[in-house]
């Protein structure tokens, strides 16, 4: 090409053992603290959890109903979750 770049992806390579560790943590994190209702997510752990989630590199297809109970959950804990249920049955 004249002028111009080619970026040329030469090599796409995957940790498995650190992929599994990563998992094994989303996991842990969902379960023992948003499950478990220890306390509301931070921003920046909520920012960074859906980032996984929503990686697709990382699980393959998104699972969204999985994605969705987690941001449900985590407005509950915050308080948000009760805000939207009054405006839904505001309208209903």
């Amino acid at each position: 090409m004249r002028g111009g770049e080619v970026n040329v992806r030469i090599l796409d390579y995957v940790d498995e053992v650190k992929k599994q560790q990563l998992l094994e943590r989303i996991s842990l994190y969902i379960s023992g603290k948003l499950e478990a209702g220890k306390y509301p997510a931070k921003p920046l752990e909520t920012f960074f959890l859906f980032r996984h989630l929503l990686d697709e590199g990382l699980y393959g297809e998104l699972d969204s109903g999985k994605i969705i109970a987690v941001f449900e959950r985590i407005q509950e804990q915050s308080g948000r979750g009760n805000i939207r249920r009054k405006a839904v049955q505001c309208w209903t």
